[in-house]
């Protein structure tokens, strides 16, 4: 990571190394070059570090077993091989004949293209990065930041989010937040641990979903990770092997695009949406969506269901070159007419480079409540001793219950996470949640602990 050139905000970058796995064999005797590979699938660029000066570096990228793309170019001082990213510094540095330092602005050289064109890099690609006898092989994946930073309650927030493919180790994976107040009050914090910050953790859930926690936050420090502009989700592997092992989020401005890239780009068009998923609650309100784009004449964006039920609007395009934004905003009763299911947001940029399509962005709409949750042993029961309590809700994603009688809801009470034992009187009431945030009704029993006879 340390020997990585930023390029300005990112959305996603994946990149996940399977040559240890694949069984590619290493000259005997010799020693594996810890190389870095990152992809940056928006501007479709490739940085492999770790290199030596001179070295021949071959890149193919495959999209079932078929190529799309490949590039060839030789490594520079530094070892730092950057294919379709504008290199900006050069060594040794500029230096300021008035003042003897250090110019702040260092000359730029120029990037390595692409062959014939840059191709769209999307999640499982398959890469190739050859150097001599050294061969990386990587299939592009996905960190989602489903859920950035967000109160639960007075002293604790989460970060939420989804790792695409297998899950990795707990122990490979991290995420971190930085904000900072409008009061300059500063959050720093990592989940599952950091030795200078606030310390949080980090479990798994069904489908690769992961949930980061941050208890015990004063009111500055909640006011600062609500604030939070930087933040990230790493999962990097063991240093020291064939290939390194890095796929890193980061969330926290829009993905503009800041440096000459070689034409034509593939540009990720769609940078939010108003409704994180569309249920029975809100189906009926108005749905904007709104993105960036780069020298577009027009922008049109397209909403499509499972079953291909496809339409597209317009959007207006504000600003030129770089800075441009759009949006669009399908009005109050549009979204009725897609079928439940995963709904697919596209958008198309017209400009001098023809029509550039970026990879999608997906919303899940379901408009079904879970069905009510059963609790079993159900009604009113009498127990001596302990109790085992089971909670079952087909559609659900989440279930909440409370044990005093109270009303649950997602984030009051407690989250079902597997069968429990009750050693006490207890007034069960559970509501189940699916993935699209409809709410089931809420369903009760009773159960008194007695003494043995």
């Amino acid at each position: 990571m340390a020997d990585m050139h930023r390029w300005g905000p990112i959305t996603t970058i994946g990149v996940l190394t399977a040559a240890m796995a694949s069984g590619i064999n290493q000259p005997a005797g010799a020693a594996d070059p810890a190389h870095s590979v990152t992809v940056s699938k928006d501007e479709s660029i490739v940085l492999v570090g770790g290199l030596t000066e001179g070295e021949t570096v071959q890149v193919v990228l495959r999209r079932n077993g078929i190529q799309i793309g490949s590039a060839t170019g030789v490594a520079p001082a530094g070892g730092l091989f950057e294919l379709n990213h504008k290199i900006e510094l050069v060594d040794p540095p500029v230096v300021d004949p008035a003042t003897g330092g250090e110019d702040e602005v260092n000359n730029t050289g120029t990037a390595v293209c692409w062959t014939d064109f840059t191709p769209e890099i999307l999640g499982g690609d398959e890469l190739t990065v050859t150097t001599g006898t050294t061969v990386d092989e990587l299939v592009v994946s996905d960190i989602d930041i489903t859920q950035e930073p967000t109160k639960v309650d007075a002293n604790t927030g989460v970060v939420r989010g989804r790792v695409a493919g297998p899950v990795p180790p707990i122990s490979q994976l991290s995420v971190s937040t930085q904000g900072r107040t409008a009061s300059d009050e500063r959050f720093d914090g990592l989940a599952p641990g950091l030795v200078d910050g606030v310390a949080g953790t980090l479990k798994y859930t069904s489908g690769g979903r992961f949930k980061a926690t941050f208890d015990g936050l004063s009111r500055i420090q909640m006011g600062a990770f609500l604030d939070s502009e930087d933040v990230r989700v790493i999962h990097e592997t063991a240093s020291g092997l064939a290939g390194s092992h890095t796929t890193e989020a980061v969330y926290g401005a829009d993905a503009r695009f800041t440096e000459d890239l070689c034409p034509p780009v593939a540009r990720r068009a769609v940078t939010g949406a108003s409704l994180g998923a569309i249920n029975r609650s809100n189906v009926d309100r108005p749905l904007k969506i709104w993105g960036v784009s780069a020298d577009a004449t027009s922008v049109r964006v397209g909403v499509e269901d499972r079953n291909g039920r496809r339409r597209t609007w317009p959007a207006t395009v504000t600003g030129t070159g770089i800075a441009q934004t759009w949006s669009v905003t399908y009005p109050a009763g549009s979204l009725r007419r897609f079928a439940d299911g995963r709904l697919t947001i596209s958008a198309t940029h017209i400009g001098d480079a023809g029509a550039l399509a970026g990879g999608p962005r997906r919303i899940h709409k379901d408009t079904v409540a879970p069905a009510l949750p059963k609790i079993r042993p159900g009604g009113s029961r009498r127990f001596v001793g302990r109790e085992l309590v089971r909670l079952r809700s087909w559609g659900a994603q989440e279930i909440w219950y409370t044990l005093n009688g109270s009303r649950p809801a997602r984030n009051r009470g407690a989250e079902y996470t597997g069968q429990f034992r009750l050693a006490r009187t207890a007034v069960l009431r559970a509501i189940a949640f699916d993935r699209a945030g409809n709410a089931s009704r809420v369903s009760g029993a009773r159960f008194l602990r007695v003494r043995a006879r």
